[in-house]
């Protein structure tokens, strides 16, 4: 189904229209809740590299906990993409 001749106004508009379609890119996330703190926090970024940084300095400055190597590779897991 192509356009017609003449053109009907919803013809014009349509052949005007276009459409671009990006893939969403779903952020990583942590929610501070799921590794054990009573905590509302949410750390997203575009890595799991990223969060794993920003949840050992939230979890220094709010939590007073150093996260060790062996932490991290627990928390990876809670890691997910929203």
């Amino acid at each position: 189904m192509g356009i017609g001749y003449p053109p009907k106004p919803l013809d014009i508009y349509i052949s005007q229209l276009t459409v671009s379609l990006k893939p969403i890119q779903l952020m990583k996330t942590l929610h501070c809740k799921d590794v054990g703190f009573d905590c509302p926090g949410i750390i997203q970024a575009d890595s799991e590299a990223e969060v794993l940084q920003l949840a050992a300095q939230h979890a220094l400055e709010a939590h007073q906990t150093t996260v060790t190597p062996e932490m991290a590779e627990q928390i990876k897991p809670l890691i997910h993409e929203e």
